[in-house]
């Protein structure tokens, strides 16, 4: 009697900052692809992080994103059914994506174990990148989603420890393949993910994906201006998407900031090349960052503006 195929289960556990939205817009847009090549997406809403979150995160319907989605409990609780019951009926290999993976923590071997009773081979797969261009990277959205000031962001940097995210998956066991985000974004993040899981036909079939929005350093100084200007006084100094139209020097970081999450990330760096034969290099910053425009220059400035209106 033929030994019955033992179908995988292939987990993308998104890090901030590393392709993961192009990852699953592929996904969806090309769930028909996918399943021509024996892969099968499950079909749930925004890109089944209801249902993920539901059924494996430890804060489980309780999770923020639910809350802010304007998802109630039960239908996250349905949702995370329907999803599990297109992975059951599958008879194929599956694969998910989801951003809210790097914090299971315990939780992990929990989920591991989930797709193992269902007869899965799970294999998780995580995108990294250098803790420097991790936090330049952060620094960059948060001024661009108006969540922090350009002083803040430059001067007090932060990113989300891979060694930290990844552990729990180490530790319960887990198969886990780690890439390098430097080198995949080069070729394409969802090229080199399916290459990455053996499917060289999808690499190739699937197109090239089109990368959220970054601003250049004179377009952060204009959201910065934007964010206080519309906080002080109520409305628009002018249209918010102008702050993606303007400028060429690439956003980074001050050397002092830089040179403090060289230090700090030493013992991440070093776990992932000994644990995943990860080498992760800094990408070359070339624009050296604006660093005299302090908050209270900011706010000078809008005076002047709001003066003149």
């Amino acid at each position: 009697m033929p030994e019955r195929k033992v179908n995988r289960a292939f987990i993308h556990v998104g890090m901030p900052k590393t392709g993961t939205s192009a990852i699953q817009s592929a996904l969806v847009e090309h769930r028909d692809i996918l399943a021509s090549h024996g892969l099968h997406h499950p079909d749930t809403p925004q890109f089944n992080h209801p249902a993920i979150i539901a059924r494996f995160h430890p804060a489980g319907t309780n999770h923020w994103y639910l809350e802010s989605s304007g998802i109630s409990r039960a239908d996250a609780l349905a949702l995370s059914e329907e999803m599990w019951r297109q992975i059951m009926t599958a008879k194929t290999d599956v694969i998910l994506s989801c951003e809210y993976l790097y914090d299971l923590g315990s939780a992990t071997a929990a989920m591991a174990r989930a797709f193992e009773e269902a007869g899965f081979v799970p294999i998780f797969i995580c995108f990294v990148r250098h803790p420097v261009d991790a936090a330049t990277s952060a620094s960059q959205q948060q001024v661009k989603m108006g969540a922090m000031t350009l002083e803040q962001a430059l001067y007090k940097p932060d990113w989300h420890n891979a060694k930290t995210a990844l552990s729990p998956f180490v530790d319960a066991g887990a198969k886990v393949i780690v890439r390098d985000f430097g080198e995949a974004g080069e070729r394409g993040v969802t090229h080199d993910l399916f290459l990455a899981l053996g499917y060289e036909s999808l690499a190739e079939a699937i197109p090239r994906q089109d990368v959220n929005v970054s601003l250049t350093m004179e377009g952060a100084i204009l959201a910065d201006l934007h964010t206080a200007y519309s906080k002080e006084y109520g409305n628009e100094p002018f249209p918010r998407d102008l702050i993606f139209k303007v400028g060429r020097s690439k956003f980074s970081l001050p050397e002092i900031a830089k040179a403090s999450v060289r230090e700090a990330c030493r013992d991440e760096v070093r776990w992932l090349s000994e644990t995943f034969r990860v080498e992760l290099r800094e990408a070359p910053w070339r624009t050296m960052a604006h660093t005299r425009l302090s908050s209270a220059t900011v706010m000078e400035l809008l005076r002047v503006m709001s003066a003149k209106r």
